[in-house]
């Protein structure tokens, strides 16, 4: 009788599936928590307005347990309270950028969820190092100057001309106001503005417009190329029936 080692009894490729299947596993599992935290951020930024926004109102929105999602949030190396910052942080840049509509502080406090003005101010504050005021003034410069150098572009004026000084004395005088407010800023601050920087304004080159050209006659045409006109109503009924007479016929033959 042989003796055989215990061993020997273990297959290799057997253990290399087990392996395989176990990276796999991990594999999944760290996508389900990356889809996990996506849908979790989406309906922050969706419900960034409501002041009682909590951990369970967006884990029942994502259907998983508030467990699951504090693992999934801690995968992506942020949590609950990093992740509503980050999304009224960002609505407040928004609005308070806004280059059609000025907000009042009260009003973007509102809409980003702070119960009152007070405190919307005391957290930008921390966060960026200048108040909301401040912040919304230099936007509304760096707006206005991108405003400038479109008008520039598309009436352009004689150089020399006294609008040409009147345009270049307001350009100047809002540039020495943006240098003022942003030379005190803190990088963080500086950050922001850059971030919510409007892109310039295209400006596009007159065209030639002209007329579409009239449909070929329908005696040049192939059987295909005068079924395809008259299916897109190019080519009116008589033409296309002109052995009939009546409208009658019309019916009859529809």
């Amino acid at each position: 009788m042989t003796w055989t080692p215990a061993l020997l009894c273990f297959s290799p490729p057997q253990a290399m599936t087990m392996n395989n299947s176990a990276v796999k596993h991990r594999a999944r599992t760290v996508q389900d928590r990356t889809e996990i935290t996506a849908g979790a951020r989406r309906f922050i930024a969706g419900h960034v307005g409501d002041p009682s926004l909590c951990i369970d109102d967006v884990a029942d929105a994502t259907g998983v347990p508030v467990r699951t999602l504090q693992r999934a949030l801690a995968s992506c190396n942020t949590d609950f309270s990093r992740e509503i910052a980050n999304a009224r942080f960002a609505c407040a840049l928004r609005l308070l950028s806004s280059d059609y509509t000025t907000y009042t502080i009260r009003a973007v406090a509102r809409q980003c969820g702070y119960e009152t003005p007070s405190h919307f101010t005391k957290v930008f504050r921390e966060r960026y190092g200048v108040t909301p005021s401040l912040f919304q003034r230099a936007t509304k410069i760096e707006n206005r100057l991108t405003w400038r150098r479109f008008i520039d572009k598309v009436r352009p004026v004689k150089t020399g001309s006294s609008e040409y000084f009147r345009r270049r004395k307001r350009y100047n005088e809002d540039v020495q106001k943006l240098r003022g407010l942003v030379g005190n800023m803190p990088s963080a601050a500086k950050d922001a503005l850059r971030e919510t920087r409007r892109p310039e304004r295209p400006v596009y080159e007159p065209r030639d417009w002209r007329a579409d050209p009239p449909p070929p006659s329908s005696n040049a045409l192939t059987d295909e190329q005068f079924e395809a006109l008259f299916e897109q109503q190019l080519i009116s009924f008589a033409e296309r029936y002109p052995h009939l007479e009546s409208g009658a016929d019309e019916l009859d033959l529809l």
